[in-house]
C-alpha cells in the first residue's frame, strides 16, 4: 500500500504556481477508502484504488462558479462532463456532491490526522415537527432523521403553518462531545438548485447546549448566512447534545417551508 501512496503522490504535482481563488485548490484530499482528489492548475484530478490495488486516474478541466446559492465545479473531459457541488471550501476539509454519481464525497486533507471521516453523522435526531407531501404520487417525509444520512438531497423541513418560528431540531449524544458544528442551510436539490431560494432558510438560531446527563448548560444565539455552502458554529467547549430553535428566517420566494440540508459534528477537533 505504501508503494501505491508514493505512486499517487508522484502523479500529483504539488508545486504549482497557479493562482488560487479558493483555499482548497492545490491541496491533496483523501476520501477513505482509496480515493484522492486535487484541484490544481485548472485540472481536477482523481485517483481511485480498488481492493486489489488497481489504480485508476481521471483528469478533468474545471471552472469554479457560483450558481444560485452554491459553489459549483464544472468538470469536462474527453469522456464525460460532470459537476461537483462544493459545500466546504477550506484547506483542511472538503465536502462535495457528485452530480453524475449522485453521492456525497467526504474528504480530509492528507496528513491532517487520519483518513477517517472528518465529520460525524448518524446521531439520534428529533424535531418538533416535519413536513410531509406527495410528489408524483409518492409520499415524501422531510423528517429530522434525514439529517443523519450522508444523502444531502434529503433535508429536514419544519411542518407547521408559516415559517416555523419556534420549531426546533435536536441531535443527541455526539460521541465524546463536539465544540464545532457544521450546518448546511436551506433545501438542496441538485436537479433544481433554485429550490434553495424558493423555500425559506434559517437566519437566526437559538441554540441550547447540553452535557452528557442532558442538563442544559449553555444557551447561545447565532446568525446564519444566506448561502447553501457549509457554515461552522464554534463553541468554547464540547457539548454532548444540541437543540437548534428557529428564531428568524430568510423568506422563500414561493414557499413558507423552512429547511436545513445537514447538521454535522467535527470528528477531528479531538486531536487538535
Amino acid at each position: 500500500m505504501r508503494k501505491i501512496i508514493i505512486l499517487i503522490m508522484s502523479l500529483f504535482v504539488l508545486t504549482s504556481t497557479f493562482a488560487k481563488e479558493y483555499p482548497f485548490e492545490e491541496v491533496l484530499f483523501i476520501e477513505d477508502p482509496g480515493a484522492f482528489y486535487i484541484f490544481e492548475e485548472g485540472l481536477f484530478k482523481a485517483i481511485y484504488i480498488s481492493l486489489d490495488y488497481e489504480v485508476t486516474e481521471k483528469k478533468y478541466t474545471y471552472t469554479l462558479k457560483k450558481e444560485n446559492a452554491y459553489l459549483i465545479a464544472d468538470l469536462k473531459s474527453d469522456e464525460e462532463n460532470n459537476k461537483l457541488y462544493i459545500f466546504s471550501a477550506d484547506a483542511k476539509h472538503l465536502l462535495m456532491y457528485d452530480y453524475n454519481q449522485k453521492k456525497t464525497i467526504i474528504c480530509t486533507r492528507r496528513g491532517t490526522h487520519t483518513t477517517e471521516p472528518w465529520i460525524w453523522s448518524g446521531f439520534h435526531y428529533k424535531a418538533t415537527s416535519h413536513l410531509t407531501e406527495v410528489l408524483n404520487g409518492k409520499e415524501v417525509i422531510y423528517k429530522a432523521e434525514n439529517l443523519s444520512t450522508w444523502d444531502l438531497t434529503k433535508s429536514w423541513v419544519e411542518g407547521v403553518e408559516g415559517f416555523g418560528i419556534g420549531e426546533s431540531v435536536s441531535f443527541l449524544n455526539v460521541g465524546d462531545g463536539s465544540r464545532r458544528i457544521y450546518i448546511i442551510n436551506g433545501f438542496f436539490s441538485p436537479e433544481k438548485p433554485s429550490l434553495f431560494y424558493d423555500n425559506a432558510r434559517v437566519k437566526r438560531l437559538l441554540i441550547h447546549c447540553f452535557d452528557r446527563d442532558e442538563n442544559l448548560v449553555n444557551v447561545e444565539e447565532r446568525e446564519l448566512n444566506d448561502t447553501g455552502e457549509m457554515q461552522v458554529l464554534e463553541f468554547s467547549k464540547r457539548y454532548d447534545s444540541f437543540q437548534f430553535i428557529i428564531k428568524e428566517v430568510y423568506p422563500g420566494r414561493k414557499y413558507e417551508d423552512t429547511a436545513i440540508t445537514g447538521i454535522f459534528c467535527d470528528a477531528l477537533d479531538l486531536y487538535e
